[in-house]
């Protein structure tokens, strides 16, 4: 098998999984007294024995390819830069990390998932996450969800293992694993303070929200559309999945998709622009206080629930 390249785009760059343990919550769930004693410590022990091992995922990235656009050609096309083995990318890190990273590639803006990894990711992590607890002589489910703040329409949730039974002893530990985005929770706090209104204050929360989304899925990307072949196109992808998500003209895109006049910054306002109109009437709806909305967010990190229970 040829060499796998780590793709060195920001949109799609397999940054550090490092997991970070804000909190953790362990409590055993007693519904059937008549089962075999379930150990009420074996989630933690899970949890980690997760967090410190590690996983090398192989996937594709044609899936992620916005084929449909003149700026990028399908595999196989006489104009395509690439070719099916030229989308194979590996990345390296925790398992909590990868479980973490799924769930973020689960989060739709609109009918568009900005931060899929790629083919077989969430298939093969599933896989090799089972593999690792071969022996034990519990079950378990891991269950990842990533949301911008607290009670937003659009969430990302990835499930491995197996099914949680209704009728059983089990014990379950939550964790808090660093997502691929920035933390922003203090510059929205930041922004309550410096707004002048309370109609303000919510667009500035949007705001540095969208930021954290729309510059954490893209990142710097001017080098990568000046260039040709694969790292270019799933960037242009990304972008124009961000557009059709925003409902965003692709029109307005397209003249600063093209290599000779590429222009990330000017792209990236126009969606942090669209992105902060769409959120601002859901934390308007959905928090009495522009404070209470900005100590919700919570786009830096991802909850992983771990349930064991006895087989």
């Amino acid at each position: 098998m040829s060499e796998r390249r780590a793709l060195s785009s920001v949109a799609d760059v397999s940054l550090a999984l490092v997991v970070l343990v804000a909190g953790v919550g362990v409590f055993a769930a007693h519904l059937d007294s008549t089962e075999a004693s379930h150990d009420p410590t074996a989630a933690a022990q899970t949890a980690e024995t997760l967090g410190a091992s590690t996983l090398n995922l192989t996937y594709s990235l044609e899936s992620v390819l916005e084929t449909d656009s003149e700026f990028v050609p399908a595999v196989g096309d006489e104009n395509a830069p690439y070719d099916s083995e030229g989308l194979e990318r590996s990345t390296h890190g925790s398992t909590m990390g990868h479980v973490a990273r799924a769930a973020l590639a689960d989060a739709r803006f609109g009918s568009v998932s900005p931060f899929a990894v790629g083919e077989g990711y969430a298939e093969l992590l599933d896989e090799r996450l089972l593999v690792s607890l071969v022996g034990a002589n519990f079950a378990t489910n891991v269950t990842a969800v990533w949301e911008p703040f607290e009670g937003a329409s659009t969430r990302g949730t990835a499930t491995f293992g197996r099914p949680i039974p209704r009728d059983t002893q089990r014990s379950v530990v939550r964790t808090t694993v660093a997502s691929e985005l920035p933390a922003v929770r203090e510059d929205a706090l930041a922004a309550v303070e410096n707004g002048t209104d309370t109609d303000d204050r919510y667009g500035s929360i949007a705001r540095v929200v969208a930021e954290a989304v729309v510059r954490g899925a893209l990142g710097d990307t001017q080098r990568e559309l000046e260039s040709d072949g694969v790292e270019r196109a799933v960037v242009v992808s990304r972008y124009l999945g961000f557009a059709d998500a925003l409902d965003i003209d692709r029109d307005t895109l397209e003249e600063h998709l093209e290599r000779s006049s590429a222009d990330d910054e000017a792209m990236l306002t126009t969606l942090v622009d669209g992105l902060t109109e769409q959120l601002t009437g859901d934390l308007d709806s959905g928090f009495e206080t522009p404070r209470a909305a900005a100590s919700a967010v919570s786009t830096g990190t991802v909850t992983v629930s771990v349930t064991t229970w006895t087989r």
